[in-house]
């Protein structure tokens, strides 16, 4: 019976899984194009502007906000805040009960047992108030008859329900339907993090989202995309091991199988870095560099993230990355002039309509849709499983670079990106069986055959027994 009612949750898990990883190819793929079509612009268009790009990029995040005026559980999150953040819980509560069909009085006792004419229920209504009855009340309550045969009193008993309870006065007056639908709203806006919590959250994390787009565009405008993404797939070794610091999940807690694939990923990616046949000699390649501070930002980014929130249903991920394009829009524009003052990246628009169209093509394919598809993926897997599916963009970008550009690789560099790809497979069995550490079954194996060994040898040499026994008979 255990094993019937656990095999629908197994089967959520691994259907989420799945989606995740799927999710995460089409990532990669969106991410090689969006790659070689940002060398295309810092090359071919002649705007190399890495800050530029990663500012516009990010700006394009706020086209999110456009859900405020369709996406009615938005509205709703604005509503609580202006009015009172526990009225949702509240209110909640309230719908919940008129949906049930309870439509009766609010908590008032309607037992038989009961008058009509008994006092209601402390708290649900107002104590009674008196007031003067004005000579259009007497009319309306005598039927206009203008000569009165009966003799009423001036003052009239007012009582009202309080206004804690106001909100089953608006639900009362409201069809089932739209109670379900409120209902519906509310259920889901209670799982999530308020519009406060999304707005402290993004204005946290457009740091590490700035840093990390930065490097990363300031390596394609000094390497080739291949190079750069290979590089960039060290975000694993960091994920390993800010994961193990700041787990969120069983499956981003360390063992030693993911330590030997993320070694693994990281020998690859030595191979690759010593022979990179467009590296100077004896020079430092600052291409390489900024690829490896952008994997550790975006290990830092992804990380964190889920250690703050945790479950991928508590975030409304297009509306914390409205925020975090309104926020980078705004507290980024003094560094332009920084930049342009020191001479490092002076400030100028694209002259031509089809940088233009690239930039905002790369923006909202490579940036807006790529990162909220990424995020979903590692929030349906693991942290470390969604930087290292980085490691897939590995033949994709080398491929391209071949078939397109032409660039020719050495044989151990090609042989390095071996190790990449296998270690991100290893990776995605492990993460989907997060109890199984194969490695550390292989250590424990050994340690105990050799345990066992010890324990069998004897403690005297064979040899030596018979040839003391010997002197004894002699």
């Amino acid at each position: 019976m255990d094993s019937c009612k656990k095999s629908p949750i197994v089967q959520n898990n691994l259907k989420r899984f799945l989606l995740g990883i799927f999710l995460l190819l089409i990532v990669d793929i969106i991410w090689v194009a969006s790659a070689e079509l940002s060398v295309y612009i810092f090359h071919n268009e002649n705007f190399s502007k890495p800050f530029f790009t990663t500012y516009f990029k990010t700006a394009m995040f706020s086209v999110y906000l456009i859900g405020f005026l369709f996406i009615k559980r938005w509205q709703v999150q604005v509503f609580s805040v202006c009015t009172n953040p526990k009225a949702t819980k509240k209110l909640l509560k309230e719908v919940k009960r008129f949906s049930q069909g309870d439509r009766g009085t609010h908590g008032i006792n309607t037992s038989e047992n009961v008058s009509c004419t008994s006092t209601p229920i402390d708290g649900h209504i107002t104590p009674p108030t008196f007031e003067n009855m004005t000579e259009d009340d007497s009319s309306e309550l005598s039927g206009e008859i203008p000569v009165r045969k009966v003799c009423f009193n001036n003052v009239r008993e007012v009582r009202s329900l309080a206004h804690k309870h106001s909100e089953a006065q608006v639900l009362a007056r409201m069809s089932q339907s739209s109670i379900n639908e409120l209902r519906n709203i509310l259920e889901v806006l209670h799982g999530k993090l308020s519009l406060i919590e999304t707005i402290k959250l993004s204005l946290m994390f457009v740091f590490l989202w700035i840093l990390a787009t930065l490097m990363y565009q300031e390596a394609l405008a000094k390497e080739s995309a291949a190079v750069t993404n290979i590089l960039s797939s060290t975000s694993g070794l960091f994920t390993l091991i800010l994961a193990s610091i700041f787990p969120s999940s069983s499956s981003d807690r360390f063992t030693l199988s993911k330590l030997v694939s993320v070694l693994i990923n990281f020998g690859g990616v030595f191979v690759i870095c010593w022979f990179d046949p467009n590296r100077p000699p004896t020079t430092i390649n600052f291409g390489e560099v900024y690829s490896l501070l952008g994997a550790l930002f975006y290990a830092c980014y992804i990380v964190l993230i889920k250690k703050k929130v945790g479950d991928s249903e508590k975030l409304d991920i297009p509306l914390f990355f409205g925020f975090v394009g309104l926020f980078g829009a705004i507290i980024f524009v003094p560094v332009f002039v920084v930049l342009h003052f020191t001479n490092l990246e002076p400030f100028e628009l694209p002259s031509r309509k089809n940088t233009w169209s690239f930039l905002v093509l790369n923006a909202f394919i490579g940036t807006v849709l790529s990162e909220l598809l990424w995020l979903w993926g590692c929030f349906l897997t693991s942290s470390l499983m969604a930087t290292l599916s980085l490691g897939l963009i590995i033949p994709l970008s080398i491929t391209y670079d071949f078939l397109v550009n032409g660039v020719k690789f050495s044989l151990p560099f090609l042989l390095g990106s071996i190790p990449i790809l296998l270690s991100f497979i290893a990776l995605t069995v492990l993460t989907h069986y997060s109890d199984w550490d194969p490695v550390k079954d292989l250590v424990c194996f050994c340690c105990c055959c050799f345990h066992r060994k010890e324990e069998n040898k004897p403690l005297l040499d064979n040899k030596n027994i018979s040839n003391d026994g010997r002197c004894l008979k002699d």
